[in-house]
């Protein structure tokens, strides 16, 4: 049980910062962050939503969150696909050039937190609390280091393609984005649906910390395994329809931020983002052509959202 304790004693550092109540703070700011980028795109003749709109609002949250410069969005972009990449690949080149692109990252937040512990009195923002919980001795500068990484990452990836695959769900089933522009309430449900449809974390790795049986199978201790998130959400003993979208559908019980001791702790943060993201997007959606003939999706099986989403707008 040694790991379920550490990951709780880390979860508690920072459960506050991420609750509701607190976030809620938060949403004028990410409404500016919409209004900003969704601005930039109405004044294009042609964009790229993931590249213009799907990245940039969640990094740039988080960036905030952490108190770094948003001005290397392109490299915490970066430095994220270079984590996804070595969970996706065990050799070859590209998993070589991530692993530099990751130890890039740990420099950075190496050289970030040597140059803040100094300068803690009257800061909020995430990396001092983690600075303050290290002097109070509940966490070291290793952890912290893994912490940052964590929250950076998985503060940018699931947000990112959780609104593309919904874009994509939404532009091919029209009569879904037509019951949320009659009723924009239902976007929060539609975000849960969304979670449950497009599975943007696929899987997720975990360690048998004892020997367990399932579906009559015993997976010994000390055994890797992946848990598959995105079959559990089209399971169909559990889903009426798995492979239909239906922005209605009661969807109590879907995996996409995980469960338990293991639930996302940024999942209120990314839900927030989603909504006011679709709070934007659902009214425009019409208005948006294809510019592509088939969706590329991003290349591993960890992660799953769409490359590139080039649109037009159209003028009729």
């Amino acid at each position: 049980m040694r790991n379920s304790s550490c990951r709780m004693r880390l979860r508690r550092i920072l459960q506050d910062e991420f609750r509701m109540r607190p976030l809620r703070e938060l949403e004028p700011r990410i409404r500016e962050l919409v209004a900003s980028l969704s601005g930039a795109v109405i004044a294009s003749d042609g964009f790229d939503l993931v590249r213009d709109f799907t990245i940039p609002l969640p990094v740039t949250v988080i960036a905030e969150l952490l108190d770094i410069e948003r001005s290397r969005q392109d490299d915490f972009k970066h430095w994220s696909d270079c984590l996804i990449k070595l969970l996706n690949d065990r050799e070859g080149p590209e998993w070589l050039r991530a692993r530099a692109g990751v130890f890039d990252l740990i420099k950075y937040f190496g050289n970030v937190l040597d140059g803040r512990c100094h300068d803690l009195d009257g800061r909020r923002d995430i990396l001092s609390v983690l600075l303050n919980a290290e002097a109070a001795e509940r966490i070291n500068r290793r952890e912290i280091i893994a912490y940052s990484i964590l929250l950076l990452t998985g503060g940018n990836e699931t947000t990112t393609n959780l609104i593309g695959g919904m874009v994509l769900a939404l532009l091919e089933h029209p009569e879904q984005l037509a019951l949320l522009r009659e009723e924009p309430a239902r976007i929060p449900n539609a975000i849960e649906e969304g979670l449950r449809y497009c599975s943007p974390v696929q899987g997720v790795y975990r360690r048998a910390m004892h020997d367990v049986e399932v579906a009559g199978t015993t997976i010994p201790a000390g055994r890797d395994v992946v848990a598959l998130l995105a079959s559990a959400n089209h399971d169909e003993s559990k889903f009426a329809a798995p492979e239909s979208f239906d922005v209605l559908r009661h969807t109590g019980g879907q995996a996409g931020f995980g469960m338990g001791i293991h639930h996302c702790l940024g999942a209120h943060l990314g839900r927030l983002e989603a909504r006011v993201a679709f709070e934007w997007l659902v009214p425009q959606l019409p208005r948006f052509e294809r510019a592509f003939d088939e969706v590329t999706w991003n290349d591993n099986w960890f992660v799953r959202g769409p490359e590139t989403l080039p649109f037009r707008w159209r003028t009729a």
